[in-house]
């Protein structure tokens, strides 16, 4: 049984994770994609990371791209939806689309947390932002308790 789109769901475009057929396949191995990919390669630091995405893409898609990998982070750190949802401020439909990613996706989530996560010290270090303040996540609140 295929895996459900956000179109099925009454949604807009299928969802990356699609399995029948993966929609997106074609497009990520695209030689424009593949030269993307590459320049993204070359990039040596933050500071360089800020001034490519800064010319590549609007201030919202950078937003909205920080907000998935957040939530992969607090998916990954063992948050439920609520937490998430009080602390990120995400819908439960955001949250479930990250959550499937991590579950059947292409494997990228995993693989840069992996590369990223030093356990268990990542899991005191998650910021918990809550309206304009930030402050560091207790145990207690990512497992919402």
């Amino acid at each position: 049984m295929p895996a459900r789109t956000s179109a099925a769901r009454g949604g807009g475009a299928e969802s990356l994770v699609a399995k029948a057929g993966r929609p997106f396949e074609d497009e990520l191995a695209s030689a424009d994609a593949e030269e993307l990919f590459q320049a993204i390669l070359t990039l040596e630091s933050v500071q360089d990371c800020q001034r490519f995405f800064g010319d590549l893409a609007t201030r919202h898609e950078i937003r909205r791209l920080s907000e998935r990998w957040r939530i992969a982070r607090l998916l990954d750190a063992g948050f439920v939806y609520k937490r998430i949802t009080a602390c990120a401020g995400a819908s439960a439909a955001t949250i479930a689309r990250i959550k499937e990613c991590l579950a059947r996706g292409y494997g990228g989530f995993a693989l840069v947390l992996s590369r990223t996560a030093t356990k268990p010290s990542h899991l005191r270090d998650v910021p918990v932002i809550s309206g304009r303040d930030a402050s560091i996540a207790t145990e207690e609140e990512r497992h919402g308790v």
